[in-house]
């Protein structure tokens, strides 16, 4: 199937799972999940929804959603059921791909034999700590691909010094990992797009 049919099913996501009111702000990052196509594993840090981690199902081979709040958690296992059970969607999605985690993202282990390659990255990395910050970069260390969601302006920050939640900040800190960066702009939330050569 062509990519434009997919894009549509993808807008067309927020209107069945009662989402349409977040369509703005989800709807750019969600249209470049196919950057994550013939990826291995990809880690979804902060997974909120895990909206990201079900429509990379299509592109990757397994994908990891870590999220570490548990009222969150509980609406991540929702919308995996909920692809699941849809015929609609489960024709242009695998959910059984996709596995959830419930757990803070610095206190989460990636098993030592695990390849990942592809790392999203959504609203999140602004405040990470930094135990967090540093397994981010140990992450991304291997990946070759990530796409970074940067916060709304005005944002607090954590991490005075990385200043993750600005488009400066956050380039830098990518390109430092060795990361070719692509800005793609959008009223709400820039999205940078990084891929090692």
């Amino acid at each position: 199937m062509k990519d434009s049919k997919i894009l549509k099913t993808q807008s067309d996501i927020f209107k069945i799972t009662k989402y349409q009111k977040w369509s703005n702000k989800f709807i750019l990052p969600v249209n470049n999940i196919k950057f994550f196509k013939d990826c291995n594993h990809v880690i979804d840090i902060g997974c909120n929804s895990g909206i990201y981690s079900l429509v990379a199902s299509r592109y990757a081979q397994k994908i990891t959603g870590v999220e570490g709040d548990s009222n969150y958690f509980k609406r991540t296992l929702k919308m995996q059921k909920y692809f699941r059970n849809s015929e609609y969607l489960s024709n242009f999605y695998d959910a059984n791909r996709v596995k959830f985690v419930c757990e803070k993202f610095g206190n989460f282990d990636l098993p030592e034999d695990e390849n990942v390659d592809g790392v999203i990255i959504c609203n999140i990395a602004y405040h990470f700590s930094k135990q967090e910050v540093d397994s981010l970069s140990n992450l991304l260390h291997n990946a070759k691909k990530v796409l970074m969601q940067l916060r709304v302006k005005g944002a607090p920050n954590v991490n005075n010094n990385l200043k993750l939640q600005e488009i400066n900040g956050a380039k830098k800190y990518l390109k430092n990992l060795g990361f070719n960066i692509i800005l793609k702009q959008h009223h709400m939330c820039p999205i940078l797009l990084g891929k090692k050569s």
